[in-house]
């Protein structure tokens, strides 16, 4: 025991870097490095996963709870894993080779295993005093203090921390390590440290689990120590804050002398107060930061002989330091600036090197998408880009949902990386989709209940799953673990209550960037609070005096309010006492006011706020720049402005943009590049939201002729329903009759035919009249044949369809499933429907049996569920009956049980029921914006 070290200093290194260094583990020649240009690239070939049978028969839910419990199941999260790190290190002090705790659930909370054996329990909602207290229990009950021959001492006096320290914390445990091994054992060198470790682990930014091994080896530290009769609350408190359980931090902070509080509020405190050359923060800060980048320097040596998976573990590291430059992150002072860019565009395009190899994995090439998913990407190169589009757009579909079931798997690309990945898949239009739902499942089995974890997946559950009951549990935990942690994330929670008033609390305090969070919202949906908005943004502009940035976010928010000349005025006035402020700032206002210049139709003032700015690399300014110069019909200047934005930023909105830009000049086939290039990434609610504006825009002031050559200028990668889509943008804006016109050149067979028909009607009611289009439908439909348009119609909310042109069988599946979608419409439509009688009475005086017909009556509470449940004898059947049971839900205002109901529809499989559609559809839309805040506005 002599020389055994309490905290070997190389381990916590090993410990940071494990999931990058068993990557490199095994040593094969490295693909040669291709030149940093576009090449042509062969993506990986996708896994085709192979269909598992489904049982003969499937059985629902006995009832709501059961489905609610199955659904809960998924998201799990396991107790904060620096727990079982900690608890491990104690047990390797009486045997080196101990195993790693194993954490079972039970019936009231968490037992924790060390070979099979019960050594602690934790409660269900595991917080860091009941970690500390169990390892403390632990160390207790073995005897640790006794089996380590630790001296007994007093409790340390020291109020304050050490000068030495703070300098240095990390050479502070490397010293205190030093003395345990050449004894005698302290307990002072315990705390020392426990408060090291503690002050390493404050001092750096790694709330996702980089530097889990410093937190951990702290706690095991401090629990020893508290063991041992020699506490340090000091330590204590500052571990809890740095694992961020700050709420519980609060309190421990609270109880500590005067000058302990002192100590802390100012390690805690605004990176900016580190002005205060005595308190050496700024030298601690670089100190603790410094770890992994040392690991990554390591991982750089060995890059001669780094296999695929190397480069991408030493890629992922590179990014993350890379990415974090900004904030003070995880990075190698000794490391020059143009040498960290260097190697992180090495290290990527070493993984596509690696991803064109036939041995390659997708998750590999998830690796690169994860990496490009940064959004302040370093390198700006043309090869960066090429990058981007090759693994986000130019995959196949089936390529992209390969690369999504990496994520998150066993052996997946680490947490950080794999939350990245998921929101980039998540922004391309991934939202909902079987493969991100499966992602983000396996990724909660690999987080914890640390709270930005929860946070972390509490925002991936209403983006990426559009879960909102589960989104609302996870962030409403995390919040209220680590109140102000994350300000964006408490903002996003009171979105989803409708809490205007939480809202501005938040507004009122925190950092500028999650105060900004609460007030987007509030300017976006109507309410009696402009004067408390307006007072925020005024307190927030004077504490930062008077931030260019911000200001453009207030006149935008003043532009979302409907107040355009109110955003032109303010921001004239800072631009004219603002002469000298940086391009940043100037930039973002110019960009603002030239929006607001827009709205009132001063198209000249517009364009000469922006046309200074039509060479820099702002978004906004260049897409307000080519929106003024498209007013002004200056077309050709227009497009090339447009393509500057998109070649910057490639998102639905420039990308429609820049489509707009090259229609206005007839220049359908640069328009058909663009489309075809991101269409794929583009969810068509998205697409026909912002895409078929730009069409409605330019073609419904133009011949039928033009719009139809702008059609047929699209790529494969367009389908015939993506180009219905535009136009039933233009018949929302009012142009169905031109709509209809253009419609008349797109085919299709099957149920695309259908749909086509269907968008054709509904263009034909808004010219024509609802008589002469059914009129016109029933004569392109054979009376046998409209029984067929009823799924459509239903989809489309076109109940006169459903009555008046679909003729019901008399009986048998067809005709029950008619008179289903007739009582689901009718249910959606409300108390008012015009056809509730008829379908009552229908519905009253018939009852075959038969499992749609028995559906159908309960919608109108005509039967039971247990007898619906009796008769769906097929996983479709249950699928589809989940569907119709959370419309019911819905209808009755029971948005958390239509919820669990439509996520129970959610056919994984490829041929899945059309019912699996809408009910994603139905998620999506309760899970849009600010949904949460429309709600509250509708009931007030």
């Amino acid at each position: 025991m002599d020389h055994r070290r309490l905290v070997i200093a190389p381990a916590i290194v090993i410990a940071l870097a494990a999931v990058g260094a068993a990557l490199v583990a095994t040593r094969s020649p490295a693909p040669p490095a291709p030149p940093r240009r576009p090449a042509v690239a062969r993506p990986p070939a996708p896994r085709v996963a192979r269909p598992v049978a489904a049982p003969e028969r499937a059985v629902l839910p006995a009832s709501l709870r059961e489905l609610s419990a199955r659904l809960d199941a998924r998201y799990v999260l396991r107790p904060d894993a620096r727990f079982a790190l900690a608890l491990q290190h104690l047990a390797s002090l009486e045997a080196p080779a101990a195993p790693a705790p194993e954490l079972r659930p039970s019936r009231d909370g968490w037992s924790v295993l060390v070979r099979g054996a019960p050594v602690a329990t934790l409660p269900r909602d595991v917080t860091f005093d009941a970690m500390l207290t169990a390892a403390v229990a632990f160390a207790t009950e073995r005897d640790l203090p006794t089996r380590a021959q630790l001296a007994p001492e007093p409790p340390p006096r020291s109020d304050a921390l050490a000068a030495p320290m703070l300098r240095d914390p990390w050479a502070a445990a490397r010293a205190a390590d030093a003395r345990w091994i050449a004894g005698p054992h302290r307990g002072s060198d315990v705390v020392a440290l426990g408060r090291a470790l503690a002050l390493t682990a404050a001092l750096s930014r790694d709330p996702l689990g980089l530097g889990d091994a410093v937190a951990a080896r702290a706690l095991s530290a401090l629990a020893l120590a508290r063991s041992a009769g020699t506490p340090d609350p000091l330590g204590e408190a500052l571990l809890c804050h740095a694992m961020t359980y700050t709420a519980e931090a609060a309190g421990r902070i609270e109880a500590l002398t005067t000058s302990q509080r002192e100590a802390v509020a100012r390690v805690l405190g605004p990176r900016e107060a580190d002005a205060a050359p005595r308190t050496d923060l700024a030298g601690a800060r670089r100190a603790a930061q410094d770890i992994p980048g040392q690991v990554l320097t390591s991982l750089e040596r060995d890059e001669g002989t780094m296999s695929g998976a190397g480069a991408a573990a030493f890629a992922r590291f590179s990014a993350l330091e890379t990415a974090e430059v900004a904030d003070g992150g995880w990075i190698d002072r000794s490391v020059t600036e143009s040498r960290r860019r260097s190697r992180w565009g090495d290290g990527l395009m070493r993984v596509l090197s690696a991803a064109q190899q036939v041995a390659s994995t997708p998750s590999q090439a998830q690796e690169v998408l994860a990496l490009l998913g940064n959004p302040s990407d370093p390198l700006g190169d043309a090869w960066l880009s090429w990058a981007r589009r090759y693994i986000v757009a130019s995959a196949s579909a089936s390529a992209r949902a390969t690369l999504a079931q990496d994520v998150g798997g066993a052996a997946g690309v680490g947490i950080p990386v794999a939350l990245r990945s998921l929101r980039v898949l998540v922004a391309e239009g991934g939202g909902g989709t079987t493969a991100v739902m499966s992602a983000i499942e396996r990724l909660a089995r690999l987080m914890d209940q640390r709270p930005a974890h929860r946070l972390a997946l509490g925002s991936l559950l209403i983006d990426g799953a559009y879960d909102v009951p589960r989104a609302e549990a996870m962030l409403a935990a995390g919040v209220a673990q680590a109140p102000g942690f994350d300000a964006a994330a408490g903002a996003r929670l009171a979105v989803i209550r409708g809490d205007r008033e939480g809202l501005l609390a938040l507004a009122r305090t925190g950092p500028p960037a999650g105060r900004v969070a609460a007030l987007r919202p509030l300017a976006r949906t109507p309410g009696p609070d402009s004067a408390q908005q307006d007072a925020a943004w005024q307190a927030l502009l004077d504490e930062t005096r008077g931030d260019g940035e911000l200001m453009a976010q207030w006149g935008m928010a003043l532009i979302a309010r409907g107040e355009a000349s109110r955003a032109r005025d303010t921001l004239t006035a800072w631009v004219s006492s603002n002469h000298r402020a940086s391009a940043a700032a100037q930039v973002a206002v110019a960009a603002a006011l030239g929006e607001a210049l827009l709205r009132m139709r001063d198209l000249p003032g517009a364009w000469r706020v922006l046309e200074p700015w039509a060479t820099s690399d702002s978004v906004p300014a260049l897409s307000a720049g080519a929106r003024a110069l498209i007013e002004l019909e200056r077309f050709e200047e227009a497009e090339r402005l447009a393509r500057r934005a998109w070649d910057r930023d490639e998102h639905a909105p420039t990308t429609a943009l820049l489509a707009e830009a090259c229609w206005r000049r007839s220049n359908h086939a640069a328009a058909a590049e663009a489309l075809s290039s991101r269409a794929g990434a583009m969810s068509e609610p998205t697409w026909e939201e912002t895409v078929g504006q730009s069409f409605d825009a330019v073609f419904s002031g133009r011949s039928p002729t033009e719009g139809r050559a702008a059609l047929a200028a699209l790529g494969p990668e367009v389908d015939v329903l993506r180009r219905s889509a535009l136009l039933r943008a233009m018949l929302r804006a009012g142009h169905g009759g031109i709509a209809a016109q253009i419609h008349e050149s797109l085919r299709a067979e099957g149920d695309a035919h259908r749909e086509l028909l269907l968008a054709r009607y509904a263009m034909r009611v808004a010219s024509e009249g609802e008589l002469p289009a059914g009129e016109w439908l029933q004569g392109e439909v054979p009376g046998p044949e409209r029984v067929e348009l009823a799924d459509a119609a239903y989809a489309r909310r076109l109940g006169e369809v459903l009555w008046g042109v679909v003729d019901a069988p008399p009986g048998g599946p067809a005709g029950d499933r008619v008179w289903l979608l007739r009582a689901a419409s009718s249910l959606r439509e409300g108390a008012s429907d015009p056809h509730r009688p008829e379908l009552l009475e229908h519905l009253r005086a018939s009852d075959n049996g038969g499992w749609a017909h028995t559906l159908a009556r309960h919608l109108m509470d005509l039967s039971p569920m247990e007898a619906v449940r009796a008769l769906a004898d097929t996983r479709e059947q249950e699928w589809q009956t989940a569907y119709y049971l959370g419309l019911k839900a819905l209808a009755a205002g029971e948005r958390a049980a239509a919820s669990d109901w439509f996520h129970g529809a959610l056919d994984p499989g490829e041929g899945a029921p059309v019912e699996a559609r809408w009910a994603l559809a139905a998620l999506r839309e309760e899970a849009s914006g600010d949904r949460g805040l429309a709600l509250r506005v509708e009931a007030e």
